[in-house]
C-alpha cells in the first residue's frame, strides 16, 4: 500500500505523524491531585517532626529500651525518607519523568506506608491523641499520594513511550526520503 505524495514530497501518513508527535509534545501530564496532596504535605511535614519529637519526649521514661530505639530509629527514617520521597514527587510530577516519579511511588509504598502504619497501631508504643491525630492525616495524605501517584505515574509512563515510538517512526520516515 503506497501513501499519497503531496506536491512537497511528504506523504500523508508523514504529515499525521508530524502533527501527532507535535501535539504530543506539548501535552502536560503531571497531575493536579498528586501535586496539592505534595504540597499539603509539605505544609504538614514540619507540624508532624514537632509533634513526634514532643510526644518522644513525654513518654520515653514510660517505654522499655528496646522500644525506645525502635522508635528513635523510625522517626529518624521518616524523616529522611519524607524529605527524600517529597523532593522526589515533586520532581517527578512537575517534569514528567518517569523514575522520579516512580521512585517516589516505591518509596511510599514500601518504606513510608509501613512505618506510618506502625507508627499509629503499634500498642506498645502508646501512641498519644496528639500523635494519632497528626499521623492519621499523615495517612491519609500518604494513601491518597499512593492512588493519585499510581494514575499519574501510568499516565506519564505512556505519554513517554508513545512520544518514543513517535520519534521513531518520525525519525524512520525522514530516513526514507
Amino acid at each position: 500500500m503506497t501513501d499519497k505524495v503531496n506536491r512537497h514530497g511528504f506523504s500523508f501518513r508523514q504529515k499525521q505523524v508530524q502533527r501527532d508527535f507535535v501535539g504530543l509534545g506539548h501535552e502536560i501530564t503531571s497531575c493536579l491531585p498528586l501535586q496539592m496532596s505534595l504540597y499539603f504535605n509539605v505544609i504538614l511535614f514540619p507540624f508532624w517532626l514537632v509533634t513526634t519529637a514532643v510526644m518522644l519526649y513525654l513518654k520515653y521514661v514510660y517505654l522499655s529500651s528496646i522500644y525506645r530505639f525502635i522508635i528513635i530509629l523510625i522517626s529518624v527514617c521518616l524523616t529522611v525518607i519524607e524529605c527524600v520521597r517529597l523532593y522526589l514527587g515533586y520532581l517527578g510530577n512537575l517534569s514528567e519523568k518517569v523514575p522520579e516519579l516512580a521512585g517516589f511511588w516505591v518509596l511510599s509504598i514500601v518504606l513510608q506506608l509501613p512505618l506510618h502504619l506502625l507508627l499509629l497501631f503499634s500498642a506498645p508504643m502508646w501512641p498519644l491523641p496528639g500523635e494519632s491525630a497528626v499521623e492519621f492525616v499523615m495517612l491519609a495524605l500518604l494513601m491518597s499520594q499512593l492512588v493519585t501517584g499510581f494514575f499519574a505515574l501510568r499516565k506519564s509512563a505512556l505519554h513517554q513511550s508513545r512520544r518514543y515510538h513517535l520519534a521513531q517512526i518520525q525519525k524512520s520516515s525522514q530516513n526514507e526520503m
